[in-house]
Order: structure tokens, then sequence, then C-alpha cells
């Protein structure tokens, strides 16, 4: 069975990896609300590519984690959901690509589109599936 690495094993390659190039680490979609972990992460990065002027990007839908990023950093930029035109071109670009959108899906297309709530992630998802589905056929 292979052997775990732990979590300080992965940290320090990490850093092994980042020192002394500059970087752009992103973390999506982060749920955990341990700020002694994120403490001992950050710091153990603190001092990597200092003048390299690198960046930690972190996305969440969890304000506590927000709240947690900003010991470390005070900028926070709050995303709005889209509208729903807006996850309909998304829903639309991945359900049929560059081909022509059948008259007869418009609408259902867009009602789809609002289900999904301004996240477009959704939209991606959802016409993705389509997409499979060979819905213009």
């Amino acid at each position: 069975m292979p052997e775990v690495e732990s979590r300080e094993a992965k940290v320090n390659r990490l850093k092994e990896l980042l020192d002394g190039k500059k970087y752009l680490l992103v973390l999506d979609d982060v749920w955990n609300k341990e700020s002694a972990l994120w403490n001992e992460f950050i710091g153990s990065l603190r001092g990597t590519s200092q003048a390299m002027r690198s960046w930690i990007l972190v996305t969440t839908r969890d304000q506590q984690v927000v709240d947690i990023m900003k010991i470390s950093s005070h900028q926070e930029y709050s995303l709005k959901e889209l509208l729903d035109h807006q996850c309909w071109l998304i829903l639309k670009e991945n359900a049929f690509g560059t081909r022509q959108v059948p008259n007869r899906l418009q609408d259902i297309g867009f009602k789809i589109a609002q289900k999904c709530r301004g996240l477009p992630l959704a939209a991606s998802v959802l016409g993705g599936m389509l997409c499979d589905k060979g819905i213009d056929e």
C-alpha cells in the first residue's frame, strides 16, 4: 500500500515548487473553516517568492471562510449572480457550440437557464449534459 504523504510534507513540497517563481495559486470552492490550518498554511508560504508578487486566489460561497481568509488579506471581492440571459448564453454555448439553436428549443433553453439561479457552473454543467443528449437533432 502506498504511503500517504503528511500534510506537512505536501506543504513543504508545494513550497519547494513555488520558491523563486511568480505564481497564482487558485484554491477553488473552499469550505474548510479551521482558521488554525489556514494560518499555518499561509504562514508556511510566507517568504516564498515574495519579490515576485505572487497571489493566492480563494473562491468560496461560505461567508465564514471569507472571514477566516481576511486574516491573511484584507482584499475581498464578492461576485454577484449572473442574469438569466447570461446563464442562457453559457448554457447555449455548452449545449450547441457554434451550431444554431433550433427555434423550438429557444424558450425551453431560457427556462432551463432561469433554473440555474445565476450560477455559471450550473449553466455550464446543464449545457454539457444537453450537448451529450443530441438535443438539436
